[in-house]
């Protein structure tokens, strides 16, 4: 698929509208234009959350997978249930200036 050139992206290796339940769907992160490795990479869908209603009212969202990026910056989502997916990357960079903050993080969606 085609990058966009975001500061980090999410990228799908295939056909977003071609994903079926049980299959995996690979993805790839970049962060600055280069494969972001060891990220935790989670994913969720609508159906997943209508089985924990609790969750989505205490702000905390129920996921439908975790998986850690490899050295190209991939991961194999694989969803489970049929449903619309979000797939979310956190990324914390250290702040240039240590006096100003500690972290920045940075969040795809």
């Amino acid at each position: 698929m085609t990058r966009v050139g975001l500061p980090l992206e999410i990228v799908p290796l295939k056909d977003p509208s071609k994903a079926k339940s049980g299959e995996a769907f690979p993805v790839q992160i970049f962060y600055n234009e280069v494969p972001l490795a060891g990220e935790t990479v989670i994913a969720t869908a609508d159906t997943v959350i209508v089985k924990d209603l609790e969750a989505a009212t205490s702000h905390r969202e129920p996921q439908g997978f975790s998986g850690k990026t490899d050295n190209l910056g991939r991961v194999n989502i694989i969803p489970l249930i049929d449903g619309i997916w979000k797939i979310k990357v956190v990324h914390k960079t250290p702040f240039a200036d240590q006096i100003f903050a500690n972290n920045r993080q940075v969040i795809q969606r």
